[in-house]
């Protein structure tokens, strides 16, 4: 027995508006809908993410950059030469010593008067000034073909200037004490000496010039005179004299070892036990 049953239109009441008005119900509504714009918003956070990401890069290179170059102008002046020591200059601040009256003052320890302290001093300060270049060094120079080959194949004799200016100066200490270092000296062996110290004052000269330590000097007053004295207390900007000295020792060559270093035509070229052996000369007069 079928009973007909009359479907009559569904009114929302109470319990219905709880349904739509549900969370649950809401939620999956805010879901439904939401996941059709979720791509878009995603894009979005992506391209943000990857701008900051670029930025962050570019600001870390741009400091990296800038310390890089601050280092680089403090300890690692551009080079205008080839010089092979370039990796071992390093600036550094550094006060001049000008005060003769100090008894352990740098003017008493190398312009003082004659002695074997004095001696030793020079000998330690010049003791690594020969070096030894290599046969490719040569060749970058272009000084092979001109250059004072150790007899031991082991390379070119060399010297950093620096050594040669300090050379010049020890020279003049010693023309000052001339009894002391030239006694005995012949007319001919002083005029040589005495050509060979002009030559050395001209190139200090040039050097300094060269330098030019743009430190700068104040001025001011004295006790004792009414000129303006200098004040020397102005720090300059020094190479780190160890650093140098120290890459010199690695390539240092003793040329008084007999039949290292020796003249293609004249024989051997050091000999200490030579009288006035170290006059030396300033040019080669036998050059056409």
């Amino acid at each position: 027995m079928h009973h007909n049953r009359q479907h009559k239109p569904r009114s929302y009441d109470g319990e219905d508006e709880k349904l739509l008005t549900h969370p649950s119900f809401n939620d999956g509504l805010y879901i439904a809908v939401s996941s059709q714009k979720q791509p878009w918003f995603r894009s979005l956070r992506c391209l943000l993410c990857l701008h900051m990401i670029v930025v962050a890069c570019y600001t870390a290179l741009f400091f990296a950059a800038l310390g890089y170059l601050s280092r680089r102008q403090t300890h690692d002046p551009p080079a205008i030469i080839n010089t092979l020591a370039q990796p071992a200059i390093r600036l550094t601040s550094k006060v001049f010593d000008v005060n003769p009256d100090v008894a352990e003052s740098s003017a008493w320890r190398y312009a003082g008067p004659p002695g074997y302290q004095l001696d030793q001093a020079w000998n330690e300060l010049l003791n690594h000034s020969m070096i030894r270049l290599t046969q490719d060094e040569m060749r970058e120079l272009g000084r092979e073909a001109e250059g004072v080959r150790l007899t031991d194949s082991s390379g070119y004799l060399g010297q950093l200037t620096v050594y040669h200016n300090l050379h010049c100066v020890q020279r003049l200490h010693r023309f000052i004490h001339l009894d002391y270092y030239f006694p005995n000296i012949t007319d001919t062996e002083y005029k040589l000496l005495h050509l060979h110290n002009v030559h050395c004052l001209d190139l200090l000269r040039q050097a300094v010039m060269c330098q030019g330590d743009a430190s700068l000097m104040t001025m001011k007053w004295g006790t004792t005179d009414p000129v303006p004295l200098a004040n020397s207390e102005s720090p300059h900007q020094c190479v780190d004299w160890s650093a140098l000295d120290g890459w010199s020792e690695s390539r240092y060559v003793n040329v008084y070892e007999p039949g290292l270093v020796v003249h293609p035509t004249l024989g051997p070229a050091y000999d200490k036990s030579a009288p006035h052996g170290d006059i030396g000369v300033v040019v080669d007069s036998g050059a056409s």
